[in-house]
């Protein structure tokens, strides 16, 4: 398969909600969304790479839950009270968006799922 195109990345970042975890390599989604083309064309580069090698980073492997309580009426004793959220890291959930895209379209072009 060919490597992603910036109008890819592009279109997966505008469906990014500002306000979430960076993970481990520090980039948020804001400043993905902030920056020009030229910033975006570095992730784009790493994503690439790690499209091509069939290697992805050991920290995108990694996830950290986190227990979220869910309200005030609850007993905070009881485990069934707090919810599990997973912070993965930016880079590699934009990977996670580019892929079903991009099978979404080569099935819808090449009519493959019938």
């Amino acid at each position: 398969m060919l490597p992603f195109t910036l109008l890819e990345l592009t279109t997966q970042i505008k469906k990014l909600f500002t306000d979430k975890s960076s993970g481990h390599s520090g980039i948020t989604n804001r400043m993905l969304q902030a920056g020009d083309a030229g910033f975006q064309s570095l992730p784009l580069l790493l994503l690439n790479g790690t499209w091509e090698s069939h290697v992805q980073p050991t920290e995108w492997q990694l996830s950290l839950m986190q227990l979220v309580y869910k309200g005030h009426d609850k007993d905070k004793t009881n485990p069934a009270s707090y919810r599990g959220i997973h912070l993965n890291d930016t880079l590699a959930k934009k990977i996670e968006g580019l892929l079903p895209a991009r099978l979404t379209t080569h099935i819808e072009l090449d009519n493959t799922l019938f």
